[in-house]
């Protein structure tokens, strides 16, 4: 790896790499007051050669938030294939920063699986024991699709389904999911309204795990369908 001077309009955001579900604008928010105080990020960006962000997709956009698309930042480039860069983006994701959802790390483990990866590897790379894995395969149900091979889908925790159920099924499963999500995060609105609940922090904090939640229920509603 070596640092290099490099214009943000030069900065490609190429999803292949991210490893997280989505861009939490929160901590966005957070990362843009320490460039706004005058400061930069201790851990630089990480790219290809060709400018494609590994690791930094945060950091990324919150740059873009203070500088203007032809002024320079430092990073490191990385020479490496799209296999080993897409590894070192877990292992920066999982080592350092905002901590991965558990939704980021199923997707993730489940990438791994398709590339070859044992759970053995996967459990040291992402710092997950043997015993979670196993835990998540026992909420997971197999979804049977008409002249299409089944696949593994994961249910909440707590609910009750067949080992095998139809698409259908599923999809009444995530629909009735979302809808829930959905009213909870109505709650806390009304609440913020009447001022019966704090317009704090925290308050946003559970206002973003229910929106990440909902968007998670309606991918998985779009795929069901």
């Amino acid at each position: 790896m070596q640092q290099q001077t490099i214009r943000l309009s030069d900065i490609i955001k190429d999803n292949q790499f991210q490893v997280r579900h989505a861009i939490d604008e929160f901590h966005v928010g957070t990362l843009k007051q320490i460039l706004l105080a005058g400061q930069d990020f201790k851990d630089k960006m990480k790219l290809l050669p060709d400018g494609r962000i590994i690791s930094g997709f945060h950091r990324f956009e919150a740059y873009k938030k203070v500088y203007d698309p032809q002024d320079t930042i430092q990073v490191e480039i990385c020479d490496l294939n799209e296999e080993d860069a897409y590894l070192l983006a877990i292992r920066e994701n999982a080592n350092h920063g905002k901590p991965l959802q558990t939704w980021d790390k199923k997707n993730i483990r489940r990438s791994l699986q398709s590339m070859g990866y044992g759970d053995g590897d996967i459990s040291t790379m992402l710092g997950i024991s043997l015993d979670r894995f196993a835990e998540w395969d026992r909420s997971q149900v197999i979804v049977r699709k008409p002249n299409l091979p089944s696949e593994k889908k994961d249910v909440k925790s707590n609910v009750k389904l067949p080992q095998e159920v139809t698409e259908k099924q599923y999809e009444s499963h995530v629909k009735n999911h979302a809808g829930r999500t959905a009213f909870h995060a109505r709650r806390i609105l009304v609440r913020l309204e009447d001022g019966t609940i704090e317009d704090d922090s925290q308050t946003y904090d559970v206002l973003y795990d229910l929106m990440l939640a909902l968007d998670k229920h309606l991918s998985h509603y779009q795929e069901a369908k």
